[in-house]
């Protein structure tokens, strides 16, 4: 509600970015909390957030349920329908080094990213 009254208000996207987090909505908080960092780069909730978020990213095993919840969201299903990521991940999965050279592509980078925080796709 907030937010439709000013989208500018950098306050609101790191209060939706906790929502998210403790959602387990990875993704989705990780672009709230990068939204308000645009409007307030010194925003310290949208920075704390932002970093709590990537270390849960990152540090947390497979999670069924997660992955699970993700593949509801459009976003996420329309970015593993994408044919131009379907052929990024059948090609990193015959060579994981082809991976390097594809996120060079900033639609790639960024739709791995999240797919990554989305919890669909893991890191080794």
């Amino acid at each position: 509600m907030a937010l439709k009254l000013d989208p500018k208000y950098a306050k609101a996207y790191a209060k939706r970015g906790n929502i998210h987090y403790f959602l387990k909505k990875y993704h989705k908080a990780v672009e709230d909390y990068n939204n308000g960092l645009a409007i307030d780069p010194n925003n310290q909730e949208c920075l704390e957030g932002r970093q709590k978020t990537q270390t849960a990213i990152y540090s947390s095993g497979p999670d069924e349920e997660r992955a699970k919840r993700a593949m509801e969201d459009p976003e996420i299903r329309a970015l593993m329908q994408d044919p131009r990521v379907v052929q990024v991940l059948k090609e990193a999965q015959e060579n994981p080094t082809s991976l390097n050279a594809a996120m060079r592509d900033p639609f790639i980078s960024q739709a791995i990213q999240k797919l990554i925080a989305a919890g669909v796709l893991g890191m080794k």
